[in-house]
């Protein structure tokens, strides 16, 4: 996935490739540094600041999951689809269901210059505590939906 704002770092596509070559590698998910709108470094690491790393109780206790640092195959994309109703972020969704998949693989290496900026769809700050209890219980029931309609093999 690709945000619009963002700058791909040289060897990002060869280094993502890289890891689709092992077949069990459903996502892959790499750093990135933060950096304001006039491009000046705001954070070395993204996964530092989240504590990023694979594991699905981890990612749901503190998502690392980020869309313009992603790529998944195509049977993520089916059992992800459609997108429950109240998700606050589909690829947290996405991620979340790659977990229950199976392989997802992190680089720690930033290949993308993540702009943060104040036009800016999404936020780097939490939500309200009750907030983030609700989001997470949701996506709970929601992926146990999800594998009593599909399953979660690939």
């Amino acid at each position: 996935m690709s945000d619009q704002d963002d700058i791909w770092m040289d060897g990002k596509v060869e280094r993502v490739l890289k890891e689709f070559e092992n077949s069990k590698t459903l996502c892959v998910v790499h750093d990135a540094e933060i950096v304001d709108g006039n491009m000046n470094k705001v954070k070395d690491s993204f996964f530092e600041l989240k504590n990023g790393k694979p594991g699905l109780l981890h990612n749901l206790y503190r998502n690392a999951f980020i869309g313009c640092c992603m790529a998944f195959r195509k049977c993520v994309f089916e059992k992800s689809y459609p997108f429950p109703d109240h998700i606050e972020m589909h690829d947290w969704w996405i991620g979340l269901v790659a977990e229950c998949m199976g392989n997802t693989v992190f680089i720690y290496e930033p290949y993308l210059k993540y702009r943060r900026h104040g036009d800016n769809a999404s936020s780097l700050h939490h939500h309200p505590l009750k907030k983030m209890i609700f989001n997470r219980l949701y996506f709970i029931e929601q992926l146990m939906i999800r594998w009593i309609q599909v399953g979660w093999h690939a």
